[in-house]
């Protein structure tokens, strides 16, 4: 038997394939917006259910009051995270309301920031560590569930989708801190020390 991941509710091992197999997928794109928040971008970061994740997740209750002076001015705050910023604003929203909804936003945002983190220590980087030492890892819940979709999606996709590149990205310098610009190393076999195939032949 394979090494795969095994799950904690019950004594049979599941396998799942390794991040970092040829055939795991990129969670799509979700549409957002939940009672008033309404991320305004998200780059280089995989999207998430807004409503199941920030409403029901976090148990946010972001009534709208009504007032005579007219509705609250909107709350804007931005998160960096993922190597990219993230807008949000809360229209109809109190002061009182709002900032502990932001809060815990910016906290939901960051525990997922580093569960999913690419090279520094977490689950993720642990599981895909015992993965490729040929060992079994037992992921957490959240984790588990990240990692079967992301097979469905590359399933439905055809393989369109496919974070299974970490390697080739970290060849490229992209999994550092400190990003250093240039190339990856050259192919088995090319003399120059670029790599790439030249085009005056």
């Amino acid at each position: 038997m394979r090494p795969g991941l095994r799950t904690t509710g019950g004594p049979d091992p599941r396998e799942v394939e390794p991040l970092n197999a040829a055939r795991t997928p990129i969670p799509r794109q979700q549409d957002p917006g939940d009672r008033g928040i309404t991320p305004r971008r998200k780059r280089w970061f995989p999207s998430i259910p807004w409503g199941a994740s920030l409403g029901v997740g976090l148990g946010l209750d972001l009534g709208l009051p009504t007032s005579a002076a007219g509705p609250p001015a909107p709350i804007r705050d931005t998160i960096l995270v993922f190597s990219t910023r993230v807008d949000v604003t809360l229209d109809g929203v109190s002061q009182a309301r709002g900032q502990p909804a932001l809060a815990a936003l910016r906290a939901q945002f960051q525990a997922m920031y580093r569960a999913w983190h690419a090279w520094n220590p977490g689950p993720l980087v642990q599981i895909n560590q015992a993965l490729t030492a040929g060992r079994w890892a037992t992921p957490p819940p959240g984790i588990l569930a990240l990692i079967t979709r992301l097979q469905q999606i590359y399933r439905e996709s055809d393989g369109r989708f496919n974070p299974a590149i970490g390697h080739l990205i970290a060849l490229w310098g992209f999994h550092s801190d400190q990003w250093a610009h240039g190339q990856p190393p050259p192919a088995p076999g090319d003399p120059r020390p670029g790599g790439g195939t030249s085009r005056d032949g």
